[in-house]
């Protein structure tokens, strides 16, 4: 059979179980799609179940396995020219350094994520973004600024029609009226 398509659907179902909080079915099925890929050769493939895997330790707290397996994930996208995929793994690496208190480190990396995302045009990619930015103003209490960010992804999933965007921004925004 089609081995890169049965690849991507169980990458699909993979990613269905990282949302439903599955994490040993994603991690079985991510792997499987992993190995059909390398058999087809399929780099992209590889690129985005390797950072499925990536999203699930970073979400489980295993930092380190989640930088190495999103820089591997970077390289393989570098390799194949694929600058959403860099984007999206410079952006798995900049949540992380928000999480361990590195903040310039996190908007050095948010910042070339945006950077990708605006040279595709993908402007929900450019809305996460965004919005992990102004996580970090608001943790570092650049409170103007963090609004000011929150409205422009806002605005972004707007566009996109992105309802869980839109819902996760308003809840920043919340939480930042909040606190001050």
């Amino acid at each position: 059979g089609n081995l890169n398509g049965q690849a991507d659907t169980i990458r699909g179902l993979a990613n269905i179980d990282r949302m439903r909080g599955r994490y040993i079915a994603a991690v079985k099925r991510f792997n499987r799609a992993l190995t059909l890929y390398k058999q087809t050769g399929n780099l992209n493939g590889q690129a985005d179940t390797i950072r499925g895997l990536a999203n699930i330790d970073r979400i489980q707290g295993c930092n380190e396995m989640a930088v190495e397996r999103y820089n591997l994930a970077l390289a393989l996208y570098e390799q194949t020219g694929n600058l959403n995929g860099q984007a999206d793994a410079f952006r798995g690496l900049a949540d992380i350094d928000g999480n361990q208190d590195r903040y310039g480190m996190a908007v050095e990396r948010f910042n070339r994520a945006l950077a990708l995302y605006e040279r595709t045009g993908n402007l929900n990619g450019q809305a996460d973004t965004i919005r992990g930015l102004a996580d970090v103003d608001g943790i570092q209490d650049r409170y103007g600024m963090a609004v000011e960010r929150f409205n422009r992804a806002l605005t972004l999933y707007k566009q996109t029609g992105n309802l869980m965007g839109q819902a996760r921004t308003m809840w920043g925004l919340a939480l930042l009226a909040d606190a001050h």
